[in-house]
């Protein structure tokens, strides 16, 4: 399974080590991420509150990632899990 984290700070990357352990793992994606994050995955560089370049990049990522962690605090939480749903994420 592909996975994409959305966000930066050190609630993601502790995220993301704990995904990167997992036998299930495809790939791991993060936007923005940060150089831990990187040194697990493919950091890719767009804000976090960037909602509809993140939609737009999230789309054409191979259709077999399956899980989007949803920030729920600020303006990066704010409507993204809805965002994804209506956008087939």
């Amino acid at each position: 399974m592909d996975v994409l984290i959305v966000g930066g700070g050190g609630r993601e990357h502790a995220l993301a080590w704990k995904v990167a352990q997992s036998p299930l793992l495809g790939e791991l994606h993060a936007a923005p991420g940060n150089p831990g994050i990187a040194e697990l995955g493919t950091c890719h560089a767009i804000g976090a509150d960037e909602r509809e370049a993140l939609v737009a990049w999230f789309r054409g990522l191979n259709q077999a990632t399956s899980l989007q962690p949803n920030r729920t605090e600020g303006k990066q939480g704010a409507g993204s899990g809805k965002r994804g749903q209506r956008n087939g994420l």
